[in-house]
C-alpha cells in the first residue's frame, strides 16, 4: 500500500460511500422512441460511441439517476472488459442492473474526486479478478475490504481540478492519435490509385520515352489478348483481363466435403482469415491431413501464388504466398498463378487497390454470404504497362509503404504512452504529488470521522420511519 501525504488516510470504500443497484424491466416492454409515459433505461452501452436508446414504462419501482449521478458498470466481458468498472455519467433516465448508483454525501466528499477514485486501479483491479459465470461483475461482498486514499476536502477540490485540466489534455491527444491509422490507410489507398493510374510513375515516363508499349510487350511474350477500354490509364498502357496474365485460377475446397481431418501437423490450410491486404496473416496456422493434397491438386500452393479472398466480407484481400512449405487453400480463397513475364507486386498492388475491390464488391453475388466466382477473378481488368515501368511502380510504392510504415510504427509507440499517461496522472494524484498540500485544511481522518457520523444518523433516521410505518400499520 502507497505511502500517503501527512493529512490523508486510508479508508474502506464503503465507509465513505455506498451504492444502489439498477432494475431491470422486461424486454418487453421496450421501446426505441420516445414516448409519453416512458423514461430512458440508461445502459453500459448509452455512455459509449454507440448509444442505442431504450424506452420503459415509467414507474416508481425503477431505480433512477440525474445527469449529475456518477453510474458505475457492473458487468465486463469474460476477461474484465474495459466496461467493467468504468463511470458513467451525464445521462438522465432509468438504469439497469448492469450499472450502480454512487450514493455520497456531496458535502462531504467532492464528486468528481470519487469519479477520478474510480478510474484509479483500486476499484477495478479488484473487482475485475471476480467472475459472474461468463462475465466478470461485482457485488457487496466483493468490495468490503477494497480501499481508497482518502484527501482534506478542499485538497480533493484542488486535485479534482487538477485531473480535469490534464486529463481533458490526454483525451484530446487520444482523439488526434485515432485520426492517424485511417489517415494512414487512405494514404496507402491514394498511393496504389495513383500507381495503378499512371500518375505515380508520369515523371519516370517523360524521363523515359523511349519505353516499350506495353502492348508490343504482351505480344513479344505470345499474349493474343481482347484489350478492355480504359481512358484513364497512359497511352503506352493497355488494360487486359486477369485470365490473360494467369496460367491458372483456381480455389480450394472444404476439408469436411473431402472427408479430411484438421491436424496438428501435415498441410498447412490457408483460408480467407489467412489472407490479408497485402501480405499472409499466419498468427495462426491450420493443417490438414496430407490426403487433402492428392485429392486437390490444383490448388496446391507454390511460392509466388496470389491469393485473393472471394467469399465473405474479407472480399477482394489480396497477398503473395512466399513460403516453401507445403500448403493447400479453401473454397473461399483463390489461387492466381501469374506468368513469369508479369511482376507479382506489381498485379497484387493492383488487386489490393480500391478501384479493383470497388469492382470486386460491384461483382458480388448478393446471397446469405456475399461471394464472387473465379469467373469473375478471371475477368478483373489489369491496367498494365511494360515490364520496366511495373518494376519502377512495384519500388515506389514500397518506398512510400515503408515511409507510412515507419509513421505507423511511431502512431503505436505514441499511442502506448498517451494510453499509461491516464493512470501515470491519476497515479501522481493520489500519491498526493500533483497539487500541492495546506495544513491548513481540516485533515482527512476528522473528515472520515464526520462522514460515519453522517452515515449513522441517516441510518437511525431510516430505522425510525421503518418503525413508525410499522406502527401505522
Amino acid at each position: 500500500m502507497m505511502e500517503l501525504p501527512q493529512n490523508w488516510v486510508w479508508t474502506k470504500m464503503l465507509d465513505i460511500l455506498d451504492y444502489e443497484g439498477g432494475s431491470q424491466p422486461p424486454k418487453t416492454e421496450f421501446v426505441y422512441e420516445p414516448r409519453s409515459g416512458y423514461v430512458r433505461l440508461l445502459q453500459i452501452r448509452d455512455f459509449g460511441d454507440k448509444p442505442f436508446p431504450t424506452y420503459v414504462p415509467d414507474s416508481h419501482r425503477l431505480k433512477k439517476a440525474t445527469r449529475d449521478d456518477l453510474l458505475v458498470a457492473r458487468y465486463g466481458g469474460s476477461s474484465a472488459s474495459d466496461s467493467l468498472g468504468r463511470i458513467c455519467t451525464g445521462l438522465e433516465g432509468a438504469y439497469n442492473v448492469a450499472l450502480a448508483k454512487l450514493v455520497f454525501t456531496r458535502d462531504l466528499l467532492d464528486a468528481n474526486y470519487v469519479k477520478y477514485l474510480f478510474m484509479g486501479p483500486w476499484f477495478k483491479d479488484k473487482v475485475g479478478q471476480n467472475s459472474r459465470s461468463c462475465q466478470t461483475g461485482f457485488n457487496r461482498d466483493d468490495v468490503i475490504e477494497i480501499e481508497f486514499p482518502l484527501a482534506p476536502l478542499n485538497e480533493q477540490r484542488r486535485v479534482a481540478a487538477k485531473l480535469e485540466r490534464l486529463l481533458s489534455r490526454v483525451d484530446a491527444a487520444q482523439a488526434r492519435l485515432a485520426n492517424v491509422p485511417r489517415i494512414l490507410k487512405r494514404f496507402r489507398q491514394s498511393v496504389l490509385a495513383a500507381a495503378c493510374s499512371g500518375r505515380l510513375t508520369a515523371d519516370w515516363r517523360e524521363q523515359n520515352p523511349n519505353l516499350e508499349s506495353a502492348e508490343s510487350y504482351l505480344r513479344k511474350n505470345n499474349v493474343d489478348a481482347a484489350l478492355l477500354e480504359n481512358s484513364e490509364i497512359p497511352a503506352r498502357w493497355v488494360c487486359c483481363r486477369l485470365e490473360n496474365l494467369s496460367e491458372l485460377i483456381t480455389k480450394g475446397a472444404s476439408p469436411k466435403w473431402q472427408g479430411i481431418s484438421y491436424s496438428t501437423r501435415g498441410v498447412l490450410f490457408v483460408t480467407s482469415e489467412n489472407v490479408g491486404s497485402g501480405r499472409l496473416l499466419l498468427d495462426t496456422k491450420k493443417f490438414v491431413e496430407p490426403k487433402f493434397n492428392e485429392l486437390q491438386k490444383r490448388s496446391i500452393l507454390r511460392s509466388g501464388d496470389l491469393l485473393t479472398n472471394i467469399v465473405g466480407a474479407s472480399i477482394g484481400r489480396s497477398a503473395i504466398y512466399e513460403l516453401q512449405e507445403l500448403a493447400n487453400i479453401n473454397q473461399a480463397v483463390a489461387l492466381i498463378r501469374l506468368r513469369e513475364f508479369v511482376e507479382k507486386q506489381y498485379v497484387l498492388n493492383v488487386l489490393n487497390s480500391p478501384a479493383v475491390i470497388d469492382h470486386m464488391h460491384d461483382e458480388k453475388v448478393d446471397v446469405a454470404r456475399a461471394n464472387i466466382s473465379l469467373k469473375d477473378v478471371a475477368n478483373f481488368p489489369i491496367p498494365l504497362p511494360a515490364l520496366a515501368e511495373q518494376q519502377e511502380i512495384v519500388r515506389r510504392v514500397e518506398a512510400l509503404f515503408k515511409t507510412a510504415d515507419a509513421l505507423e510504427a511511431r502512431y503505436r509507440k505514441a499511442k502506448a504512452h498517451v494510453d499509461k499517461l491516464t493512470q501515470s496522472i491519476l497515479a501522481k494524484a493520489f500519491r498526493g504529488e500533483l497539487v500541492p498540500q495546506d495544513p491548513n485544511d481540516e485533515p482527512a481522518s476528522v473528515l472520515l470521522d464526520r462522514i460515519k457520523k453522517g452515515d449513522k444518523e441517516d441510518n437511525s433516521r431510516k430505522t425510525g420511519r421503518q418503525k413508525r410505518r410499522r406502527v401505522t400499520n
